[in-house]
């Protein structure tokens, strides 16, 4: 059923194995992949296979390829805590594990438990990798906040901007969230147009983009960039409920309550139950 694509049948078959059997490792990772392959699906869903993701941990005592395929789903339905807990719960982390929870924890912006990190595990090979004095640097700069630290990482950052390995992925898109969040706003374009010419840009930078531009004052130019990016923007599905919560509060923050509705009603097929406030509170008819 699974390779035919019928991955409905597939599922009601694997839980119907698992009710005779609820001990079967292959049952409990086949629900898994299985589930991940059909994309979108209902928080109710992605609450249940991140439970059986637990039972399978269980059970398999912290198998690592089976801590992988767990991460691997929590990541893919935006269960950040959840993902941030599992590797900080890892014994004896690779750097590629490390790393991956660095790049976490930046994302979700928990500095202070960055510098934890880094001060507590001693990973062999983690320094060896190319990304992580760029996310040492990035870190360092968010938490002073000092403009001067900021002109520092620009110089350090700047020979990796140009390379097309994942030293300059990580490179443009640790720039522009460092002088986004630092409220940056020439810099903050200048780095969004580095993003796009590369096709590496994603809608959650944009709708940043446009909420640091309305906080700054530029009001009627982050309304004018949000609405000639929609036509893009309406054909993107949020992979998880944190791209759907950034995007949705840029809509809500630029008062752009006829776009939020239709962005919303557009998101059928993640089949979500609730939004709050994708318009303006007071907008009684969207």
């Amino acid at each position: 059923a699974i390779e035919a694509g019928m991955g409905q049948q597939a599922e009601y078959q694997i839980i119907s194995a698992l009710r005779r059997n609820p001990y079967h490792l292959e049952l409990h990772r086949l629900l898994i992949t299985n589930a991940m392959a059909q994309g979108a699906l209902s928080q109710k869903k992605i609450m249940q296979l991140a439970s059986r993701g637990q039972r399978l941990l269980e059970l398999s005592q912290t198998n690592r390829a089976d801590l992988r395929l767990v991460l691997q789903f929590q990541q893919q339905y935006g269960l950040q805590a959840q993902a941030i807990a599992l590797l900080r719960s890892m014994e004896n982390p690779e750097p590629s594990e490390v790393l991956q929870l660095l790049k976490l924890l930046f994302q979700e912006e928990e500095l202070a438990a960055y510098l934890e990190v880094r001060q507590q595990l001693a990973t062999p090979g983690l320094e060896s990798l190319p990304t992580i004095p760029l996310y040492d640097a990035a870190v360092t700069t968010l938490v002073s906040g000092k403009s001067e630290d900021l002109e520092a990482l620009g110089q350090r950052i700047k020979s990796y901007l140009d390379l097309d390995d994942d030293s300059g992925v990580s490179a443009r898109m640790l720039w522009f969230e460092c002088v986004t969040r630092l409220a940056q706003a020439d810099a903050s374009t200048e780095a969004l147009k580095a993003l796009q010419a590369r096709q590496e840009d994603h809608p959650i930078q944009h709708a940043r983009h446009w909420g640091m531009l309305h906080q700054l004052g530029f009001h009627q130019l982050a309304k004018a960039q949000a609405l000639q990016y929609w036509t893009r923007l309406m054909g993107f599905q949020p992979a998880n409920l944190h791209e759907l919560s950034v995007i949705s509060d840029a809509f809500q923050t630029l008062g752009l309550n006829d776009q939020a509705v239709e962005w919303v009603k557009a998101l059928t097929p993640s089949r979500i139950y609730w939004i709050e406030e994708p318009t303006a509170p007071d907008d009684v008819i969207g």
